[in-house]
């Protein structure tokens, strides 16, 4: 941590000893997050790679208008062309509460983006609580974006934006 420091000194790192699990590690830098009560959380794994330097703004844009969570295209960074997640939905037919959304152009609405790259309003937070930090890995998302849908926010695909993704990483496994 301390050559991160020296090498950003303008970023805040938080120094975590354990190894505490995606969720709850997510959640330590949540709770810093919303205190300084920024408008929105774009949570990005470290394995990801992006060379449009308009996704973030087309993002923003995005939940500016809809106030919804918002994610993009994910493709294996080792296969280019295979598509990882693109939005997903559950398995089970629900008639989700959902607040008006805009008619928008190359976004599609899905039950759950996932947590490797989405851009979350902190209003949500606020609204439905923190990452479960129960699921130490996997799902963790998933469950979120459920609790994020019942109160009425909606999950939205930005289909136009992509980035790749260096999937599985931590257990050393292609998924």
């Amino acid at each position: 941590s301390a050559l991160m420091k020296s090498r950003f000194p303008l970023i805040n790192l938080i120094d975590i000893q354990d190894c505490v699990g995606w969720a709850e590690g997510k959640n330590i830098g949540l709770r810093k997050i919303i205190q300084l009560e920024y408008d929105y959380v774009l949570l990005a794994n470290n394995d990801l790679h992006f060379e449009d330097p308009s996704i973030l703004s087309s993002m923003v844009e995005i939940a500016d208008l809809t106030k919804a969570i918002v994610g993009v295209s994910q493709y294996h960074y080792d296969a280019p062309e295979v598509l990882y997640h693109n939005g997903r939905s559950f398995p089970f037919e629900f008639d989700f509460p959902c607040l008006e959304l805009p008619i928008l152009e190359d976004v599609e609405i899905c039950d759950y983006v996932p947590g490797s790259f989405a851009l979350i309003p902190a209003s949500v937070f606020k609204t439905v609580g923190l990452i479960d930090a129960s699921f130490f890995l996997y799902v963790e998302d998933t469950d979120f974006a459920l609790r994020a849908r019942l109160e009425g926010y909606a999950c939205l695909t930005l289909k136009s934006k992509s980035i790749l993704h260096k999937v599985s990483l931590t257990n050393g496994v292609l998924s």
